[in-house]
């Protein structure tokens, strides 16, 4: 009888604290407006996140959202997610709770950390389990959205033919869901595997569907992959003078890459141009792309007739594509999966197994709340009169503190009219403009002139840009001018862009400041950058990108 009494008492300390662990409790407000914010405008969302301090979120709930929110905006805002902890905490608690659309995110966002870190066979298994899930509960974006991670590391390891088999299904789902521009995007992403599998007609087909939905939905973007897409497969296909105006036009339009060049340099070989092909080369950095650099010289000292030069080409190409090759095929895929759908077979009929006696565990469970909970009230009908007297006492101490409280506010409200003098310092400033003019029509112009000039001055190089990149590199130890001396050929545009970032401006003052017409832009432009900092040796590259938000 002792001993039954014990697992009673267990099992019905689990349910409370299963019941505390996920009680419905109202989420942090701040959560739920990130939330809102996530899918248009993930940058805001962001922002809200990392003003959230640590030590403020107190339940579990509260901290399983903020891990999984934050996660996913670091990914929308392509700052490449890397803390696996965050994705345990979310998984622990949404697994406890049976919250199966968010359990589904966290899979699916732990398989992008993963991935980031190149932990290659963990992350497909997460990738799995997401669209395993989601195929359950009949969400097709978030199938696709899996079986696109899934196809992106097949590709990442060389292995083609599974990666087209799952960017078919990415492709399937999305289309089923009909979310833009997910699905041009998936479109793209087959394109790509197509091409991988070398079928290169099929590749040229799908390039120029993709050009058609990029000019109709003014997707400038997704007209460059597009266009990127077909002119590699009119290299493959020996078509070099057809590819050469599609590589001429990618490296002279808005979304150029560095392998767009060297692409082009490729074509010029081939058709005969070796000198323009060499100073193109001769533009981009020698840490890009080292094995098709050398494959690109190796042409040129051939056409020229320096064969000693292009024999060591050859071979310096061949040992490190050797060595890329064999890092890369050396996950183990399929032993991560076979283990990952073996222990999942297998805790199927585990639990088929015990459902019967989970049963009689709710049963018994039930009484014992029943009992406890009669017990319960009995305790609190005898303690009402000394409650009574204790609400009394609290009442007087509730008078007291209260008093202090307006103590408190009056100082606060003396610290609030302070800061609101310092930051409406330029308010100031444009209403003095209207008491010292007669016109309030050329006081408004004198206001929007004042404002224009503001904007302009941090538009363009000018002596407010050089204030602030003076007062960047007083804060931050030289490092814009070691940005500037370290990128030398980037554009000025980028130059702002790093300047602004580092100043924690947000994503819609930058669009503002650089003058571009759409924020997708602004992203665009950021990922690039990114790359082209992660180009450079390690410890610059970690110092550069830890203030680029």
């Amino acid at each position: 009888m002792k001993l039954k009494s014990n697992i009673y008492a267990f099992i019905f300390i689990g349910l409370v604290a299963a019941v505390v662990a996920c009680g419905h409790r109202a989420p942090d407000t701040r959560l739920t407006q990130a939330e809102r914010l996530m899918e248009e405008h993930p940058d805001s969302a962001l922002e809200i996140l990392e003003a959230i301090p640590a030590d403020s979120l107190r339940s579990r709930a509260d901290r399983a959202a903020y891990a999984l929110l934050y996660t996913q905006a670091l990914d929308k805002n392509h700052l490449d997610p890397t803390d696996d902890s965050l994705m345990t905490v979310a998984l622990t608690y949404y697994e406890d709770c049976g919250d199966r659309a968010r359990l589904t995110l966290c899979h699916y966002y732990q398989g992008i950390v993963r991935q980031y870190n190149r932990n290659y066979p963990q992350a497909i298994v997460s990738f799995f389990k997401a669209k395993q899930m989601a195929e359950e509960d009949d969400d097709m974006f978030r199938a696709g959205m899996a079986c696109r991670g899934i196809s992106d590391i097949y590709m990442e390891c060389f292995n083609a033919a599974d990666e087209l088999t799952f960017a078919r299904k990415e492709y399937e789902y999305i289309h089923k869901s009909g979310r833009q521009p997910y699905l041009n995007y998936s479109l793209n992403d087959l394109g790509r595997a197509v091409y991988n599998n070398r079928n290169f007609d099929e590749a040229i087909r799908i390039s120029e569907q993709l050009v058609d939905s990029a000019v109709k939905s003014e997707d400038y973007y997704l007209y460059n992959e597009a266009l990127r897409l077909k002119g590699l497969s009119l290299i493959e296909k020996t078509l070099y003078k057809e590819a050469c105006p599609i590589f001429t036009e990618i490296c002279s339009g808005r979304f150029p890459g560095t392998r767009d060049s060297l692409d082009l340099s490729r074509i010029l070989v081939e058709i005969n141009k070796p000198n323009e092909a060499k100073l193109l080369l001769d533009k981009i950095s020698d840490n890009y792309d080292k094995p098709l650099r050398n494959l690109i010289n190796y042409k040129i000292y051939k056409n020229l007739g320096q064969y000693d030069k292009a024999l060591l080409e050859l071979e310096y190409t061949d040992r490190v594509c050797d060595n890329y090759y064999l890092t890369a095929i050396d996950y183990n895929l399929s032993t991560s999966l076979t283990h990952y759908l073996e222990t999942d077979k297998e805790l199927t009929k585990s639990k088929l197994k015990n459902s019967r006696f989970l049963i009689w565990i709710i049963i018994l469970s039930s009484i014992i709340i029943f009992s406890t909970t009669t017990y319960i009230i009995l305790i609190l009908y005898r303690r009402q009169k000394r409650l009574t007297e204790e609400k009394v006492r609290f009442a007087s101490q509730l008078q007291e503190e209260l008093s202090q409280s307006r103590e408190d506010n009056t100082n606060s409200v003396s610290i609030i009219k302070s800061l609101m003098s310092t930051k409406y310092e330029l308010l100031e400033q444009l209403c003095g403009i209207v008491l010292t003019s007669n016109d309030t029509k050329t006081a408004r112009r004198k206001i929007a002139d004042t404002v224009t000039k503001l904007i302009d001055d941090l538009s363009i190089q000018s002596e407010k840009i050089t204030e602030l990149e003076n007062y960047v590199d007083s804060l931050y130890g030289n490092i814009f001018t070691d940005f500037r001396n370290d990128l030398p050929s980037l554009k000025e545009a980028d130059y702002r862009l790093y300047l602004f970032s580092v100043l924690r401006l947000s994503n819609t003052t930058i669009q503002l400041l650089l003058k571009e017409d759409k924020m997708m832009s602004v992203y665009n432009r950021k990922k690039r950058l990114k790359e082209k900092i992660r180009q450079l040796d390690e410890a610059k590259s970690k110092r550069y990108l830890v203030y680029f938000i």
